[in-house]
């Protein structure tokens, strides 16, 4: 994944962020140019809940690398923070945008990547603990923004977990974790499992998990 890391660009990150539109909600948050009111509250829980595991790690990373900037130099949590997204942006960051632009991706390579998600999310939550303490006497949204990202980031976790260990199990009975979204219909997570054998799709924001050949 290094040469994606070499390769990723501000302007892919912006396109990455600009789909995945959380980080943008939580930068405005930020930049004082929008509100953490209740709706507001509620509309970024249920964006990230939708998502997809792959889709909510990197709406979850770019948002903390957001915080990350805003109070750098304040405390070495954001700089830790900072380079732990980083890293998750350039691992996963240019697989996304092609899956994303219809490009074909080498199974193998995308399964070695994917197995690492929960790990990832359970490592920015932890840090964004952190920094939550950190930022839980300031006079701004920062802290419940990290709150809502912990959240998020825990749940998914799960959910991802839990798919790599019915792949590895072999399961083909349909199981539910909630609902994919795909092309505004209702998918059983369950039957995306059961077709792994032989085909591979992809949509915009789901980058679906292959068997190893």
């Amino acid at each position: 994944m290094l040469s994606d890391t070499i390769m990723m660009r501000d302007q892919d990150i912006a396109k990455i962020a600009n789909r995945l539109q959380v980080p943008l909600i939580i930068g405005d948050i930020l930049n004082g140019e929008g509100a953490l009111t209740d709706d507001v509250h509620m509309g970024l829980h249920e964006i990230l809940s939708d998502d997809q595991p792959d889709s909510a790690l990197l709406s979850i990373t770019l948002s903390a690398r957001t915080i990350a900037n805003a109070f750098a130099g304040q405390a070495s949590i954001f700089d830790m923070l900072k380079i732990e997204c980083d890293r998750i942006i350039a691992e996963y960051g240019m697989m996304w945008l092609r899956n994303a632009q219809a490009k074909s991706l080498d199974n193998n390579t995308v399964f070695e990547t994917l197995v690492h998600i929960p790990e990832d999310l359970d490592c920015i939550s932890e840090l964004l603990e952190f920094a939550k303490l950190t930022l839980d006497d300031a006079e701004n949204d920062a802290s419940d923004l990290c709150a809502i990202l912990i959240a998020q980031a825990s749940a998914q976790s799960l959910i991802a977990q839990t798919f790599l260990e019915s792949m590895d199990m072999g399961e083909q009975d349909p199981w539910t974790i909630d609902h994919a979204i795909y092309d505004g219909e209702n998918i059983d997570m369950g039957a995306l499992v059961a077709e792994q054998a032989s085909q591979t799709f992809y949509t915009d924001n789901v980058i679906k998990f292959p068997t190893m050949n």
